[in-house]
């Protein structure tokens, strides 16, 4: 290959480098760059993949990137060529000259090659020798900066003897005043019908040859975040992965680069064991919808309805339409005249496919409910990955679906309340009831949260585990199903997992509150309505490793969201008791919430790390500023009472009103007895027995002078067995502090 010989580029910091004309002006690489022309990426025009120049004209300023037409001989690889295209231009006005193509028999033939001037006479002229416009710069650079002037690249061809081999093509080497430069040439067979079928992007600088919605708009190639041929990661997960790769259309702006659905089928590569596939686009005419099928290998094939939000949401004026997730936004588009202020997106819609077959194809509809619905990439994806988008920022709520109803939790409110969020950039962990949770944050623009359907998600490896703990809620009512445990050793259980509504005044199922929230957001800005999320944990087998956890399939009531999940250890599972000096880790009410003061216990004979005599029982009191209590929920106790002992007693409490459940009483001989355990509101002393009553509570910020007890309850067992363990009940509202045989 010859070497370049002339700077055409330039980039914008040292434009006194280019000289591609006679006077020193240049291209700028900046400019360039945002008509999806960049060093060395590939891209289709015309059928034929050419390759920009590999060179950065910021970190090698002088190095020449074009062919100023010499002579120079360019070889040829393509078999049975047809079409031999250039791009380039000319300097000091159009010209052209003669190339010589030579065949693999040494015979020549002789063709004229033109190119328009690289300006069009600042803007006065048409092309020339019947060139195409590639791509349109605003300005160009200059000894002095850079000028307003726009720059054009031109597409010209030959055509060679079909029925003979090309395998060269040699440059003018004369071409009168004018200077010819050439930065990119391919060839291609045979004639070249382009798979897409509508323009939706096109240079700011040459708008009129976009037409993505029939009225001449299209979307600006300068204000979309990738280029050419790009790959794009969508849903992105706390370790880094994507759920989908999409590739971008390999094709310049204002030519054809996406599928305006009428009923053509579409290839598709899919990953193995693929359970999703998705679909990036939008539609044209209001939010659209038409029925597509998915094809497989094996002939058969399953209906789906493919929608899109308009490609405006309405000028903004609605939320997105049939369940369609952010992918990106651009603050301005293009029109015949000119940049328009007005937003547009590219939506992400997805629908399940089949695990056990291999998708072949995409049929697009034929027809829609209204407008068209256009489609830029398509990639399938791989279960366990977030699904939902439950989670905005308060000044960006529009995306946000946590309900189906365009409402979601505010990420300034879950903040505010002590939820500490990641990224895959940076983690964070959330720790509540000694366990440390990753709770994504994509702020509307990307999901966060499972719906619970039988997804398979990964679990921390926590050593010594025995609780598997998940933050989340439910919408539409409360919602409870059954958890699949998967262990190291093959073997697998089930345990039933159930979520309050995410607005109920009354937890329904008996969770935690891990945030309290006094508003949410809605498409158009907050709402003064309470909402929660919640903590929930089912228990592990003794002396086995997790490996993986399976969301309920099927769910009664409302729908499950889980937002996160994580393995706890020790035999407690919440911080109940907080020194007055240090309140602030207390949560014995739900998270940045009130605890019982030590100091105060102290007072009333409960002392840390000693035995508390009640009733002729010696219970075992926990330290402060740690883990001290159970938040019942169905933990298995695993228990050693003395000989012969005949009744066993508790210490505990309840929050958000009395409660009572049911415990089972395991025996060693494998007879079981199930007794009712309940307690009363530990500030509401309603029924029960009192082991001991403070005169104040601590708060996250200091003490508070309420009444709060601590109840004692005992239960006869019996005595000609051996009690092997305790069954809590699976009641969130319930608190154990410890418990004692006599």
């Amino acid at each position: 290959m010859p070497a370049y010989n002339n700077v055409g580029i330039s980039y914008n910091s040292t434009a006194n480098a280019g000289h591609f004309d006679t006077s020193g002006y240049s291209y700028s690489q900046n400019a360039l760059i945002t008509t999806n022309i960049e060093p060395g990426l590939p891209f289709i025009y015309d059928g034929i993949q050419f390759g920009w120049p590999n060179i950065d004209n910021k970190t090698n300023s002088t190095q020449p990137d074009n062919w100023q037409a010499s002579g120079q001989v360019l070889p040829i690889s393509q078999t049975n060529t047809q079409v031999i295209g250039f791009i380039g231009s000319a300097t000091n006005g159009a010209g052209s000259g003669t190339v010589t193509v030579t065949y693999s028999d040494n015979s020549t033939e002789n063709f004229s090659l033109g190119l328009s001037d690289w300006t069009l006479g600042g803007g006065k002229l048409s092309p020339s020798y019947g060139n195409a416009i590639v791509a349109v710069q605003p300005y160009r650079n200059g000894q002095g900066g850079t000028q307003t002037v726009k720059t054009y690249l031109f597409y010209a061809t030959i055509h060679p003897n079909p029925t003979k081999q090309a395998v060269s093509v040699k440059l003018p080497s004369s071409t009168g005043n004018a200077q010819l430069h050439i930065f990119t040439y391919g060839a291609r067979a045979a004639s070249y019908t382009t798979p897409y079928n509508n323009t939706g992007m096109s240079d700011d600088a040459y708008p009129g040859i976009g037409n993505f919605d029939g009225g001449g708009a299209s979307y600006s190639a300068a204000a979309i975040g990738w280029g050419t041929g790009y790959t794009i990661y969508y849903n992105q997960n706390l370790a880094g992965s994507s759920n989908m790769s999409f590739q971008w259309p390999d094709v310049l702006p204002g030519t054809p680069d996406n599928y305006q659905a009428n009923g053509q089928t579409i290839a598709v590569t899919p990953l193995a064991s693929a359970t999703k596939i998705g679909f990036v686009g939008a539609a044209t005419g209001g939010p659209s919808v038409g029925t597509a099928l998915i094809n497989y290998t094996d002939g058969s094939q399953t209906s789906f309805q493919l929608g899109f939000s308009d490609w405006t949401l309405n000028a903004y004026s609605q939320p997105p339409s049939y369940g369609n997730h952010y992918f990106y936004a651009m603050p301005d588009r293009n029109t015949r005249t000119g940049q328009q202020q007005l937003r547009t997106f590219l939506f992400y819609t997805e629908t399940n496919v089949d695990p056990t077959k291999t998708v072949k194809s995409v049929t697009l509809p034929s027809t829609t409910n209204q407008g068209h619905i256009h489609v830029y990439s398509i990639a399938t994806g791989v279960a366990g990955f977030f699904d939902s988008v439950g989670v905005t920022d308060d000044n960006r709520p529009i995306f946000g679906n946590f309900d189906g109803g365009g409402r979601s939790y505010s990420g300034e409110a879950l903040q505010s309340a002590g939820i500490l969020f990641s990224t895959s950039k940076t983690v964070r962990p959330f720790t509540i009831n000694g366990t440390s949770f990753t709770v994504m944050y994509g702020a509307g623009l990307s999901p966060d949260n499972w719906v619970a359907n039988g997804q398979v998600i990964p679990v921390n490896d926590v050593t010594g585990a025995n609780a598997l703990a998940f933050l989340g809620s439910a919408t539409g009512g409360a919602s409870t199903g059954s958890v699949t445990l998967n262990y190291s050793d093959g073997t697998v259980a089930t345990a039933p997992l159930s979520f309050s509504d995410w607005c109920a005044s009354t937890g329904s199922t008996h969770n935690y509150i891990a945030a309290a929230l006094s508003y949410r957001n809605t498409a158009y800005g907050k709402q003064a309505t309470k909402n929660y999320l919640y903590y929930n944990e089912v228990p592990l087998a003794a002396d086995k490793t997790l490996v993986s956890v399976q969301l309920p399939q099927n769910t009664v009531g409302g729908t499950m969201h889980i937002f996160a999940a994580a393995e706890r250890s020790g035999n407690y599972n919440n911080v109940g008791i907080t020194n007055d000096n240090a309140p602030a880790i207390g949560a014995f009410d739900g998270n940045n919430g009130s605890s019982y003061s030590a100091q105060a216990l102290q007072s009333a004979g409960l002392v840390a790390n000693q035995n508390f005599g009640f009733n002729g029982y010696s219970f075992a009191w926990p330290a402060a500023g740690t883990l001290d209590n159970n938040i019942v929920a169905a933990q298995v106790l695993n228990v050693t009472p003395p000989v012969g002992a005949k009744t066993v007693a508790f210490l505990g409490s309840a929050i958000n009103g009395g409660t009572s459940g049911k415990a089972t009483i395991t025996y060693a001989d494998g007879h079981t007895q199930v007794i009712s355990l309940s307690f009363a509101d530990w500030c509401n002393n309603t029924s029960g027995t009192v082991a001991a009553t403070m005169s104040y509570r601590n708060t996250h910020t200091g003490k508070q002078q309420i009444k709060n007890y601590i109840y004692f309850a005992e239960f006869t067992i019996d005595s000609t067995s051996t009690v092997q363990s305790i069954t809590l009940p699976g009641d969130g509202f319930m608190h154990i502090f410890s418990y004692a045989f006599k």
